[in-house]
């Protein structure tokens, strides 16, 4: 098992806990890519490099053997840690897609023009992600992200009222 470089990782899920008695981990994933989990994938806990030997997916959770876990006491102690992959990975995206963190620290501006600040981080939501800049919380959808320029490292977004958390008049 190796050490990767910190700047490397771009985290993936987190332990929520044990699964069985063979040393599965059940995972809240946190990736739109789920051949991350697949077996022969390599991920990082706590900086060491391990290969997935297992995966089968429940619900939401995905249940991963990691090579060197064998039973739920290997498990317990890492519960609450984040799984990393290898940021360099190639990913195959379709046109619409991004990953994450080439979206961070863009500028955000209004169709208009106002500048909004910059991304901070985007929040997982079932419907679709949120960005989050500043206080605003602005859905990952076409309606509200209208572009997303990566030469100019901009984002463009259309708020409508109550975005903001300003009074909207009540229409009743």
């Amino acid at each position: 098992m190796s050490k990767p470089n910190p700047g490397d990782l771009v985290p993936i899920g987190k332990i929520v806990g044990v699964h069985g008695i063979k040393g599965a981990m059940k995972v809240e994933p946190w990736t739109d890519f789920p051949e991350r989990f697949e077996p022969g994938a390599v991920v990082h806990l706590r900086q060491v490099a391990y290969e997935v030997i297992a995966t089968h997916w429940h619900k939401s959770q995905v249940r991963v053997i990691l090579d060197g876990f064998e039973k739920p006491e290997d498990v317990q102690p890492h519960i609450g840690q984040a799984l990393y992959a290898d940021a360099d990975e190639e990913l195959e995206l379709d046109e619409d897609e991004y990953e994450v963190r080439h979206l961070i620290g863009m500028a955000v501006r209004t169709s208009d023009g106002e500048a909004l600040g910059s991304l901070e981080h985007v929040l997982p939501s079932p419907a679709q992600d949120l960005l989050c800049v500043g206080e605003l919380m602005i859905p990952m959808a076409k309606e509200f992200v209208k572009k997303i320029d990566f030469e100019n490292r901009c984002i463009t977004v259309e708020l409508i009222p109550g975005m903001r958390n300003e009074e909207v008049d009540d229409v009743s």
